[in-house]
Formats: C-alpha cells, structure tokens, sequence
C-alpha cells in the first residue's frame, strides 16, 4: 500500500481517527483545517439502490470534528499538496472495492488472517480503550449515537481488569 500514497493516507486516516469509511472517501479540501489540525466529518458517501451517492453521515451524531495526531496531519497534508487537492475535490478519489482489494492483497502477502476495512474503526476503538480513554470521550470521538454503542467493545475491558486490581490493592495498601 505504501507504493500508493493515496490509498496508504486513506488507511492511516480510518485506523489513527476512528471514521467510518464512507466518512473518510467523501472528504474533500474543505473538510480539513490544518491551522486547527482536524478533520470536519459533515458527509458520507453510501450506495443506494447500485448507485453512489453524498449524503449526511450515519447519525447527528456523526457530524463532528476529529483532532488529527500532528504526523497524520503532515502526511494528510503533503498528499493533498501533491495532488493540488481543491477545496471542492474528494481528497481520496476511489471507492471501497480498491481498499477491500488492497486490504486483501496486504494480508495474504503478509500471511495475516483477513480483515474488513471496517475493522480499522474497530481498531482505532481498541486501541484508545487500551490507552485508558473513557468510553464517553471514545463514543463522542468516533461518532456513536449512544455510549451503549460503544459499549459493544466491552470484551475489550478484561484485559485492564488486572491493571485495575493492581492499582487498588496499591491504593488499598497505602491504609
């Protein structure tokens, strides 16, 4: 994917903020303030009926503003500079069958077990629960209507159970 400085950024931009993939191909130059470093998600693009179309995101609640990490801004930004992306242009001109494909290629060439696109959202949820976030800044980050939503990652908790009956019996011990 690397070969593809589109597709790769594309990549980097579903796992490192969370957005939905329809989100992230109806981006266009408008939709991102590098004086801010954020992302403007106020779009989406869906199939209906055999035919693609730009609509407003999933739910109210997907309309947001996502904080890019600096690097992903500085690559965000070279790629659109390279590509003299217009206010107006989709910053990611291709549809979900490319990145499905190449997702697939990736994989079998590596020998890892297949993944959907999808599951870089799923990723970037992981990975912000493993790092501590709460599950209320997690839901608003990534556009969940409710916090139960978010929820559904919850066999993700486990694995900080230990670290949370460590800390207690560190605070405990202090008595």
């Amino acid at each position: 994917m690397e070969d593809d400085p589109e597709l790769h950024c594309a990549f980097e931009v579903l796992y490192w903020c969370g957005l939905r993939s329809g989100e992230m191909l109806a981006l266009t130059g408008d939709d991102i303030d590098f004086n801010r470093g954020v992302i403007m998600v106020r779009k989406a693009i869906s199939k209906v009926k055999g035919f693609y179309v730009v609509s407003t995101p999933k739910t109210s609640t997907s309309r947001r503003v996502v904080q890019m990490p600096p690097f992903l801004e500085e690559e965000l930004s070279s790629l659109m500079y390279a590509k003299g992306t217009a206010l107006d242009e989709r910053i990611f001109p291709f549809m979900r069958h490319k990145m499905r494909r190449h997702l697939k290629e990736g994989a079998e060439t590596a020998g890892l077990p297949q993944i959907r696109v999808h599951d870089l959202r799923h990723s970037h949820v992981s990975l912000l629960i493993d790092l501590g976030f709460p599950t209320p800044a997690i839901a608003e980050k990534i556009g969940h209507s409710s916090i139960s939503v978010t929820f559904t990652y919850a066999h993700l908790f486990p694995a900080r159970q230990h670290d949370m009956a460590k800390a207690l019996e560190i605070e405990g011990g202090m008595r």
